[in-house]
């Protein structure tokens, strides 16, 4: 289990467990981290994981998601949702998560899915 470790997800993103480094650089990869190593305690997302989602992002100045239902590889956003289904079914919560992504629209969209989340299911303190 990764327990005090930091996991940021981008195109060179990577999980610190104690001394170890673990890097993340696609959704695949980051479904295998969370299944073998258990939940980090901090996960920062980045949007946008290929170049082709690169390539849509600039066409849209990082203001829109337009164009990104096109491309058959899984952003960031599909980690996000990802990681909400594995809590839900686990009965897991929800590891402090930030978006540090350039794609404003993309951050957006990761942010708000899981203040929604963490508002309907999150147990109040």
């Amino acid at each position: 289990m990764v327990k005090n470790g930091f996991l940021t997800f981008k195109i060179f993103g990577f999980v610190i467990n104690k001394d170890k480094l673990y890097f993340s650089h696609n959704y695949e990869k980051f479904v295998e981290i969370i299944n073998t190593f258990g939940l980090p305690d901090v996960i920062s997302f980045d949007f946008d994981l290929c170049p082709d989602h690169y390539q849509i992002g600039a066409r849209n100045h990082f203001m829109s998601l337009v164009g990104y239902e096109k491309c058959n590889i899984p952003t960031g956003l599909d980690c996000a949702k990802f990681l909400i289904n594995h809590c839900q079914k686990n009965k897991l919560q929800l590891p402090i998560c930030y978006s540090h992504s350039q794609n404003l629209a993309g951050q957006r969209a990761i942010v708000e899915l899981i203040k929604k989340y963490k508002e309907k299911y999150a147990p109040q303190d």
